[in-house]
């Protein structure tokens, strides 16, 4: 299930499902796995709260899904998978964090500060 956490993979799984309910004479076996498929495939497509927190100083981005600017606390929902988010700050090395998004379940909250201070330079 893991791999449905892309849109290829996703669109994968759903044919795989639709190829197996059009199978002519299924048993209980199969059927039993096309009913774990479609629930597994639901879940993959159901979007998950996620709660990211910041400090009100760093400017935060998750790659490919929006900028959220400044802010304490906020929420997102997002379909399962792995996401990049990077907070910046002028003056301040750069935050990156890598978070995975489980299917069915709220994952822990992902903190951005943007807390160490880059030397500037100068005389």
């Amino acid at each position: 299930p893991a791999e449905w956490w892309s849109d290829r993979g996703r669109a994968e799984a759903a044919s795989l499902l639709y190829d197996a309910q059009a199978t002519p004479d299924q048993g209980p076996r199969l059927r039993d796995q096309i009913a774990r498929l479609e629930e597994q495939l639901a879940l993959a497509q159901r979007p998950v709260e996620v709660t990211l927190l910041s400090d009100q100083a760093c400017e935060v981005v998750v790659y490919r899904v929006k900028r959220l600017g400044r802010f304490e606390s906020t929420r997102l929902r997002l379909l399962p998978g792995r996401y990049t988010a990077v907070g910046t700050r002028d003056g301040y090395r750069d935050v990156r964090r890598e978070f995975l998004v489980p299917a069915g379940s709220e994952p822990d909250p992902v903190s951005l500060r943007c807390e160490e201070q880059v030397y500037a330079g100068g005389p």
